[in-house]
């Protein structure tokens, strides 16, 4: 992980990046702050249906305030790992075989190989 003062607090990306991202002439129609997430599905089947569960569209349950309501999306960026609890290398949210065993050997993140990093993969067979 890289040090703690190289990232910035919440509050400075939200007020030196994304809000005036969302006050752009092109995007301030289209994005929308101060919305949770609360749930992404498939429009009209449950978990456990696959036939036909790429053609439906996303439904996700938005809460804004007090308000809760349901918006469609053809595709979802799930953006919600994190450097502390990045999400397993197994399908469903589940370690793949081994993953455990070997979690000391994964760099789940983003390695600085060009910097900090170069010396732990220079000259190795790297997996993505």
């Amino acid at each position: 992980m890289p040090p703690a003062e190289l990232f910035p607090t919440g509050a400075e990306i939200v007020a030196d990046y994304l809000e005036p991202l969302a006050a752009t002439t092109e995007l301030a129609s289209v994005i929308e702050t101060g919305a949770r997430v609360m749930a992404i599905s498939r429009l009209g089947i449950d978990k456990v249906v696959t036939r036909g569960r790429e053609a439906r569209p996303f439904i996700l349950s938005i809460a804004r305030g007090s308000e809760v309501r349901r918006d469609l999306a053809r595709a979802i960026i799930d953006a919600s790992g994190t450097w502390t609890t990045p999400n397993p290398l197994g399908a469903g949210g589940i370690p793949a075989e081994g993953e455990v065993e070997l979690s000391g050997r994964i760099a789940y993140g983003i390695p600085d190989i060009l910097g900090r990093d170069r010396s732990l993969y220079a000259d190795r067979t790297t997996q993505v």
